[in-house]
């Protein structure tokens, strides 16, 4: 990796915390934030908040990479890698990252929402956002 790119990784790393600690809203689109699943689920929320699930769209390299692909595409990139990295956006429209679910990564509710997959089509998953959570999916038998 050449010297230009770690600095690349370093600045976006350092400009894009403070970005993240300032957004403020609790819930969207009917999605909960994972530090509202956690005042119950505290031992649930402690493994998510270290785990790849929650670091996906906070990972310095995948920002970096992330960054250089939304330049290089003039924005076309957030539907392609924010569909995956954040997937709450397909809910929330938040495909400009203004949002701190956003910045959840793959977060607990949106798993929990959940209420069909099907491969192959445009978006894999239907969500269904709202008091009812689900959990693990059935598999069909074929």
């Amino acid at each position: 990796m050449g010297k230009a790119f770690l600095v690349v990784v370093a600045l976006v790393f350092i400009l894009a915390t403070p970005a993240l600690a300032a957004k403020q809203e609790t819930s969207t689109g009917g999605i909960q934030r994972a530090a509202e699943c956690g005042t119950c689920h505290v031992d649930i929320y402690r493994n998510w908040s270290g785990s790849l699930h929650a670091l996906a769209y906070q990972n310095p390299i995948f920002q970096a990479a992330y960054m250089r692909a939304f330049t290089e595409t003039k924005g076309q990139a957030a539907q392609y890698c924010l569909g995956c990295h954040a997937p709450t956006v397909v809910v929330t429209g938040d495909y400009g990252a203004k949002l701190e679910l956003t910045a959840e990564g793959i977060t607990c509710d949106f798993c929990h929402s959940v209420a069909k997959v099907t491969p192959g089509q445009g978006s894999v998953f239907t969500l269904e956002p709202g008091n009812v959570k689900r959990g693990a999916l059935e598999q069909s038998r074929v």
